[in-house]
């Protein structure tokens, strides 16, 4: 009679080590504090601006990289709901917290990663409930009938497709 015997391979015995290694860090997170900042950042002063300008890191469309984030409310202390953000050092801003994408990894799981190695607090994530819709413009053609959404076939990638929020529900 054949038995279900535990998986003993190597890739399970790491990845039972890196759940153990992630369980030691949660309760390590679970201990720090969260720092309230009381005072906002103007958006009017020309020097913050200038701060950006000068010392951002900006880069041209066809160089973007992909990076994710997360917008992590805490609902715990009160009323009020407190957004996490990060301070950059380097330009004087607050921001939220984000990072670069990984090669192979989830943008899930790079915007939780990203979270946790910048802010040191564990997150997880929450439904969002919204509505969105998508309406391709009409595109003119030289025979006179209507595209809608052409793709580009040397890329792959539709062109001219515009995305709209329509709103957030609680």
């Amino acid at each position: 009679m054949a038995r279900n015997l535990p998986d003993r391979s190597p890739a399970m015995g790491a990845r039972r080590r890196v759940r153990s290694k992630i369980a030691e860090n949660g309760k390590e997170l679970r201990k720090r504090d969260i720092w309230v900042r009381k005072t906002t950042v103007d958006w009017k002063d020309e020097s913050v601006w200038a701060n950006i300008r000068n010392q951002g890191c900006y880069h041209k469309s066809d160089d973007i990289i992909v990076s994710c984030g997360t917008v992590t409310i805490n609902k715990a202390d009160g009323p009020c709901p407190k957004v996490l953000v990060v301070y950059n050092n380097r330009i004087g801003i607050f921001q939220l917290p984000k990072g670069r994408k990984d090669i192979g990894e989830g943008y899930l799981d790079a915007a939780i990663r990203e979270t946790t190695e910048e802010t040191g607090i564990a997150v997880r994530p929450l439904r969002l409930r919204f509505g969105s819709r998508s309406t391709p413009p009409r595109l003119a053609t030289a025979t006179g009938a209507t595209a809608y959404g052409s793709e580009d076939p040397s890329t792959g990638v539709t062109r001219s497709l515009s995305n709209e929020m329509i709103g957030v529900s609680e």
